[in-house]
């Protein structure tokens, strides 16, 4: 049971539907990101708000990885309106707050919705996924990313079983 795992489909993937009406949403929240890791289809933009009443700084980069090129770098006093920005073609956006070192949040950027993030017991759903035979990659910060192949059937659950070893 690990939480905060973003689990996709990354081969053989059903065409993508629309792109969402809204761009994700990343709160600042009693200095932490929330949430930690989130999926958004390409061509969303990343809305970033502060409910805090302290400064932070939000220092995006391209890609998960120590050394990867910043994105965007904008402050956001408390009270400031929402920032919205565009991801411009990464794959992964890691969200960093240089005035709070500790706060870290992901953002992955697929081709379609058919993603989701693990819950605090590790358990996910993805909606909607049409029969048909697939390649599930589930990605986690520090245990990196694992693959399986699942097949799913008309009216059935799969649960592809990924194990992160320590």
């Amino acid at each position: 049971a690990l939480g905060n795992v973003f689990v996709r489909i990354i081969k053989n993937a059903p065409p993508a539907a629309e792109l969402p009406a809204g761009p994700v949403v990343v709160e600042q929240q009693g200095c932490l990101y929330r949430p930690f890791v989130q999926g958004a289809v390409k061509g969303q933009k990343i809305q970033l708000r502060n409910t805090d009443g302290t400064m932070h700084n939000i220092h995006a980069f391209q890609g998960a990885e120590k050394g990867a090129k910043t994105i965007f770098n904008v402050a956001q006093p408390p009270g400031a309106k929402a920032v919205e920005k565009d991801p411009k073609g990464a794959e992964a956006v890691k969200l960093k707050c240089d005035v709070h070192p500790w706060m870290t949040a992901y953002v992955i950027v697929s081709e379609h919705g058919f993603f989701s993030a693990s819950d605090a017991e590790g358990r996910f759903e993805i909606k909607a996924v049409p029969p048909g035979t697939y390649t599930v990659e589930a990605w986690h910060e520090r245990f990196g990313a694992l693959t399986a192949e699942v097949k799913v059937e008309p009216g059935q659950a799969v649960d592809p079983k990924f194990v992160f070893a320590d």
